[in-house]
């Protein structure tokens, strides 16, 4: 059943699923130690069986020694019932010793086949480790060349053959059928060793049974063992030379794939440069370092002659200098070029062997070499990687300088022009050319990407720099403490007496390899010029006394960075005429308290970076006491000195600096503020200091500080191409104030070299405080900081002498508010907004706000003289309606779907904004229409974004005040909300005496002469009638809305707000004017406000019975809308 158990796990281990695709060499090994663990495996397998067999006999004996311990028990039990006379009891004790017999039957039978099992297992363990000493060690050979063959294959993988590339697909078909192949006999290989395991797994389970069987029933051990018996079986099947066998086919197969993945994987490059992230684009790029014309940029390369000399020997040196570097005579270095180069895409791989210079004639630059690229943002690196911005500094040089050679390349014809003649030189143009070619892909051709051809080259004799300056960290050296004379700020003890401070020197001309003669006098030039003269007694720039300046504090333990600079423009940049440079202490003439021996101190504390030459621009050096050491608040001098390209010195003596050394000041982890924008100029909100920072600044003597902080240019243009930045005037972006206790730091706006500061502050914090508070604001009108913008600042407190005692990291994040302010408590009125729907009866534009109408009814009535508009005052709705959003203020507003008229659709289809007087046209108010509404709070001018346009822009922000709801715009004198019928008694407090509707006042029940009376209404007529009128104060209104002010009679409403200008009879069924029509000579202006005149219908004739009618009052609403009052009428038969 297993025979081919190895052989599949040998194909399984090197064959890969994916198609044309080999795994890499390591990978093999791996499969092959896997392949040789299985082999040795079985044997360790087989041995495991044994002794989980030798346990199970162990088992199987303890229980057996329990069962005739019962048995004897049992029996006794029988042989006491027998005794008593207790037959029942006796039987049952003997069925019971039956059963437990039988399990010790079975356990013997157990016993016995186990030890069968034992005896093959032992047997085949014995036999396969005769076989496995020499036929292993044949196979251990076989795989050991597979190895070396897929090393081979390996090392044979370069690049790629465009013709194999076109039968890339055909390999692949084939080799995907042919390990499909080898897949499916894995796979039916892989089911048998799982019968294999299965059947183990049966065996142990057979054992782990006996553990439980005392009681139980003992029927499937005979099953079980004859699992175990298969299990060994199939383990009898396995056979180290049939491996060895497999072996060998595999050997044979892998060969004959191997030639076809050769062929494939030589054109793998070629391939995968479809997802190669290769450059697609270079340009060269104005920045404030190229040297560039309106139209060129100019490679300034000089030559520069090495002059004799040996950096680190200086005579007046009291230290010996390590790393000495040393400059050969007569010989000729060349000093770079640089230039800004810009790629595409801005994730492109690059790297200086792909770049050259070419003319348009697609000649390669060959006098000049590229040394080194490094990406503009300094973010990466290397001579290899991937620039964020795409930027790259790219640093050339020349070969060796040629005249002849270089004017060939450099100008037309290979003519150099006199000066006199300098703007009339025509130069040759050069582009800068990126080779995106891959290794062994020449024959598909070049695949270069060029620049535009504004490449010039200039040539000139190096001149070194004769001046030395330099930064201690961040610092100026000018501004740091030296001690040109001794009343100096870096002594605090008594002078020893006849001292005198060490002179300082500068060149008088061209820097020299050496200023001095062994007796320390200044050496003089041919012509009898001394080579160097004193600095003046001046502060730096026209000397360099700054003996009046602090020293810079520096602290015990922790590395301080020297950095040589120049000066390009207004930004200092690395001094680019350097070669190396070294501090050692100053000179030991300056070292003279006496209480004890300045110098001896200096020289008894440990030292890193201090006496050694290095190379370029930058050396650190750090200063720790030694043990049982205390050098807190010591003045320690050391000189820097450094050398040109050509050996020459920078300065004749170097130039000194001094250190004060103090503790570490204490550290306060960012303190996260949130600027919420209510207004544009909102501060945080107040963020309190955890109790350890607390504790960390009590006692604080606080004489300055420094705070940097983001700019806000920066965060606007972080996202935006270069060609889109956005000029923004803060560098600075937040302010931050600082209260512990009485004291209080707020920082300024005014930046200078990124750093805003605070001097002579005085403040000193409390030790008793138990609080301490930061607070934020920005430096810009929030309504031009850009949203969601979160800028890191840090405060640095320092005390009288420069030190740092604490620093503290603040971030201020503006954020958008997300509610109206909460002082507002913004609700609605109850009863106003009901199942989500507000029914606004809207206030007629002729009306004022008390309902007093403002319009004279007679003259400026009618359908074209009705309310063109309605208001509505919000603070009747809403509690908290604080103030109205207004241009530049803050407030309420409501938002009206369908409001606003749109000249594009020829419709009310726009939103329509209102503050708290919402005015509707009257074509708006039917009483039906839900309109969509929002109560917003807008934050007037608090937003900002960059819009299409890549201007900052500002904008609103508006918050929901109010969760939405649907607006109706309602007339008072509409359906359903008015209606009509005829007038009853007790609308006027009638009472019906002889006939008349009378107000009995006195109460008697008789009409009395100061009694008012009225008629019945006329709810009827008879055919007969001619004429007959129908007053108008017998049709009375019902009003839902105020029935006080419209639950009255109907002339009390025209001509304010009703106009009536119509009425007709019609019977209910036939709907027509059958019996009686309006008297259309009546006066609308004089019928309207009493009666109606109505007339037989002459057309008609007496109905043979009363008619069921309608009298119908056509009438105008205040909004122009034509509205009807329907109440019962009866024609009745003459």
């Amino acid at each position: 059943m297993n025979k081919k158990f190895l052989s599949a796990i040998l194909f399984g281990a090197l064959m890969v699923s994916s198609t044309g695709t080999f795994v890499s060499c390591k990978d093999y090994d791996d499969d092959i130690d896997e392949l040789w663990g299985a082999v040795n495996g079985g044997k360790e397998e087989l041995s495991k069986k044994v002794s989980a067999l030798e346990t199970s006999v162990s088992d199987l004996q303890g229980a057996q020694t329990k069962l005739e311990a019962e048995i004897a028990a049992v029996k006794k039990e029988a042989a006491d019932a027998k005794a008593a006379a207790d037959q029942a009891a006796a039987d049952a004790a003997d069925a019971k010793a039956a059963a437990l017999q039988a399990e010790k039957n079975a356990i013997e039978a157990a016993k016995a086949e186990i030890a069968k099992v034992k005896e093959e297992l032992v047997k085949m363990i014995q036999d396969n480790q005769g076989a496995s000493e020499e036929d292993i060690k044949a196979i251990e050979s076989e795989i050991a060349t597979i190895k070396g063959d897929i090393a081979a294959l390996t090392a044979a993988y370069k690049g790629a053959d465009a013709e194999i590339l076109d039968k890339l697909s055909k390999v692949e078909s084939t080799l995907g059928e042919r390990i499909s192949n080898l897949e499916a006999d894995v796979k039916t290989n892989k089911e048998e060793i799982g019968k294999l395991q299965g059947a183990l797994k049966l065996q142990q389970d057979a054992l782990d049974a006996y553990k439980e069987a005392t009681g139980k029933e003992l029927g499937d051990i005979n099953t079980r063992l004859a699992a175990c018996e298969e299990a060994v079986k199939a383990l009898q099947g396995f056979d180290v030379a049939e491996t060895k066998a497999a072996i060998e086919q595999l050997k044979n197969d892998y060969k004959k794939i191997a030639e076809e993945i050769t062929k494939i994987n030589t054109n793998l490059d070629v391939l995968s440069s479809a997802i190669y992230t290769g450059v697609t684009h270079v340009s060269l790029v104005n920045s404030e370092s190229n040297n560039q014309g309106e139209d060129k940029w100019n490679l300034d390369f000089e030559s520069v002659l090495i002059q004799k000399n040996i950096f680190g020997d200086e005579w007046t040196l009291d230290k010996t200098i390590a790393n000495k570097l040393e400059f050969k005579g007569g010989t000729q270095d060349q000093k770079s070029a640089k230039f800004l180069i810009r790629v595409s895409p801005t994730n492109a791989n690059l790297d200086a062997n792909m770049i050259s210079l070419q003319n348009s004639k697609g000649e390669k630059l060959d006098i000049v070499e590229v040394k080194n690229i490094t990406p503009y943002d300094e973010l990466l690196t290397g001579t290899r990687g991937i620039s964020k911005g795409g930027l790259w500094v790219v640093e050339v040089a020349l070969k060796n300088y040629d005249v002849d050679s270089f004017n060939a390349a450099a100008y037309k014809d290979g003519k150099k022009l006199g000066e006199a003649q300098k703007d009339d030189q025509e130069y040759n143009l050069y582009a800068v050319a990126v080779d995106n070619t891959k290794e062994d892909e020449t024959a598909m051709g070049k695949r270069n990407i060029i620049s535009t051809y504004d490449l010039t080259l200039e040539h000139d004799n190096f001149t070194p720099s004769n001046k030395l300056n330099f930064f201690v960290d961040d610092t100026n050296v000018n501004d740091i403490n030296n001690r040109y004379t001794f009343d100096s700020q870096s002594i605090t003890g008594e002078v020893e007496s006849g001292s005198t401070p060490a002179k300082e020197y500068k060149w008088t001309g061209n820097a020299l390899t050496e200023a001095f003669d062994k007796n320390g006098n200044v050496l003089k030039d041919k012509a009898g010029n001394f080579v160097a003269t004193e600095e003046a007694d001046e502060v730096p720039e026209t000397g360099d006394n700054r003996s009046n300046m602090q020293a810079y504090p520096a602290v015990q333990n922790k590395a301080i960075t020297i950095s040589l600079k120049e000066k390009k423009g207004d930004k200092w940049v690395a001094a680019e005429k350097v070669k190396a440079m070294y501090v050692t202490f100053d000179k030991k003439a300056n070292a003279v308290e006496s209480a004890p021996s300045e110098w001896n101190a200096w020289n008894s504390y440990k030292y890193e970076g201090l006496n050694t030459v290095v190379e370029g621009t930058t050396a650190t050096i750090k200063i720790s006491p030694n043990e049982d050491q205390e050098i807190i608040n010591d003045f320690i001098g050391f000189r820097v000195y450094a050398v040109n390209l050509d050996g020459t010195l920078v300065d004749p003596d170097g130039r000194a600096f001094y250190v004060k050394l103090g503790e570490a000041g204490v550290e306060i982890p960012s303190i996260e503020t949130k600027v919420i924008a209510t207004t544009v100029d909102a501060k945080s909100g107040a963020v309190e200091l955890s109790k350890e920072d607390v504790a960390k600044l009590k006692g604080l003597k606080i004489d300055s500080y420094e705070w940097a902080a983001d700019g806000l240019g920066d965060k606007v243009n972080e996202d935006l191409e270069e060609n889109e930045k956005i000029t923004h005037i803060k560098a600075n972006g937040f302010q931050v104030t600082l209260t512990a206790g009485t004291a209080t730091i707020t920082t300024g706006a005014d930046v200078v070299d990124g750093i805003q500061k605070g001097d002579d502050l005085d403040v000193s914090i409390p030790t008793d405080i138990n609080k301490a508070t930061i607070v934020t604001k920005f430096n810009e009108s929030l309504g031009m900081v850009l949203d969601d913008t979160k800028l890191n600042g840090t405060l640095t407190l320092k005390n009288v002498d420069g030190f740092v005692l604490a620093t503290i990291k603040v971030s201020a994040e503006k954020v958008l508010p997300t509610a109206e302010p909460a002082e507002h408590k913004f609700t609605a009125k109850d009863n106003q907004i009901v199942n989500g729907v507000y029914n606004c009866f809207l206030i007629p534009s002729q009306y004022k706000m008390d309902g007093t109408i403002t319009w004279d009814a007679q003259k400026g009535w009618g359908v074209e003289g009705t309310a063109s508009e309605g208001t509505m005052n919000m603070e009747n709705v809403f509690n908290g309606w604080k103030n109205d959003f207004k241009n530049a203020t803050s407030g309420y507003r409501i938002v009206l779907a369908n409001t606003k008229y749109n000249n594009g659709t020829k419709d009310y289809t726009d939103e329509a904004e209102f503050g708290e007087n919402v005015t509707i046209p009257n074509v708006l108010i039917n009483s039906t229409t839900k309109h969509a509404t929002d109560i917003e709070y807008v934050y007037a001018g608090v937003s900002a974004y960059v819009d299409n346009n890549k201007v900052l822009t500002n904008q609103n922000h508006a918050v929901k005040a109010y969760d939405s709801f649907n607006t109706v715009y309602n007339c008072y004198m509409h359906k359903p909300v008015h209606t009509w019928r005829w007038i009853e008694a007790k609308d006027g407090n009638y009472t019906l005496i002889d006939g008349e509707w009378v107000i009995d006042t006195n109460k008697n029940g008789k009409k009395d002469a100061n009694e008012v009376s009225r008629t019945l209404p006329k709810t009827s007529a008879v055919y007969a009638e001619e004429n007959f009128e129908v007053n108008c104060a017998d049709i009375f209104g019902v009003n839902t809305y105020n029935s006080t002010k419209y639950g009255v009679d109907m002339t009390k409403l025209n001509l304010q707000e009703i106009r009536v200008v119509d009425a007709k009879i019609t019977s209910n069924g036939s709907k027509d004017e059958d019996y009686f029509v309006r008297d259309h000579s009546q006066n609308s202006q004089d019928w309207g406000n009493q009666t109606i005149k109505f007339h037989k219908n002459s057309a008609s004739t007496n109905p043979t019975a009363d008619v069921a009618s309608t009298l119908t009052v056509v009438y105008v609403d205040m909004y122009g809308h034509v509205q009807t009052a329907e109440v019962g009428f009866t024609v009745k038969k003459q």
